[in-house]
């Protein structure tokens, strides 16, 4: 159990310095995310966020939650290429 509380808290702890890396790239600017991430920084704390979220929801959700996200994960994956291949032509 000492390892688990260990993981937690690294994963607690990148999320928060990551999220005050992206805090202070954001603050005061009119950030969309359709914009893109030009700042080296910024798109790794943005990263950071998104794998360091992940692997907690894994570390603490049941298996069979998990079973279910990365099953419907790759079902919306499917279905956008899918979608891609069929209006091929459309943008090309």
């Amino acid at each position: 159990m000492a390892i688990q509380n260990r993981q937690l808290r690294t994963l607690l702890s990148l999320i928060t310095n990551a999220t005050e890396v992206a805090e202070r790239h954001l603050s005061g600017s009119s950030y969309s995310a359709q914009d893109g991430h030009n700042d080296p920084e910024l798109r790794a704390s943005i990263y950071i966020l998104e794998a360091a979220c992940t692997q907690l929801v894994y570390e603490v959700a049941r298996p069979s939650d998990v079973l279910v996200n990365v099953s419907f994960e790759l079902f919306q994956n499917l279905q956008v290429v899918i979608s891609f291949s069929g209006n091929r032509n459309s943008w090309q």
